[in-house]
């Protein structure tokens, strides 16, 4: 049984590439499965630099019966980061779960804690198979 405090770390690296031109390609890094990981599904794709570590935080809700994602925790953003956006997709399997969680990176520091309400999008933690981070 999850506490309302427990949290899935990911430990992700985005890479990047310098092609012609200047223009930067990011590529995915996939994630391994140790205990309590996503597995294989789990990546962050970033042309901004790498290090970034992505988890998410659970409470209970009573509405699903379970616990639901209630928040991101980002941490190790790289400075080529900031300012940039982030979109977060959950998945269960090979469908999307919730609503995209899409933000704009801070413009300093290097964490970052974006809230996700259950109410209004019901992220069942239960599910989660994977996520798929893009910073851009």
């Amino acid at each position: 049984m999850m506490s309302a405090a427990w949290a899935r770390k990911l430990a992700v690296t985005a890479v990047a590439a310098g092609l012609a031109g200047g223009v930067n390609q990011g590529f995915a890094a996939s994630l391994g499965t140790g205990t309590g990981g996503l597995g294989a599904t789990s990546k962050i794709v970033g042309a901004c630099g790498s290090g970034l570590t992505f988890g998410y935080t659970t409470t209970f809700d009573p509405a699903i019966s379970g616990y639901a994602v209630n928040g991101i925790a980002l941490s190790n953003i790289p400075v080529g980061c900031l300012r940039k956006s982030l979109i977060a997709t959950f998945f269960a399997g090979d469908h999307a779960i919730g609503s995209e969680v899409a933000v704009t990176l801070p413009a300093a520091g290097t964490a970052e804690s974006i809230p996700i309400d259950p109410s209004s999008d019901t992220i069942d933690a239960g599910q989660v198979s994977g996520v798929a981070v893009v910073v851009s």
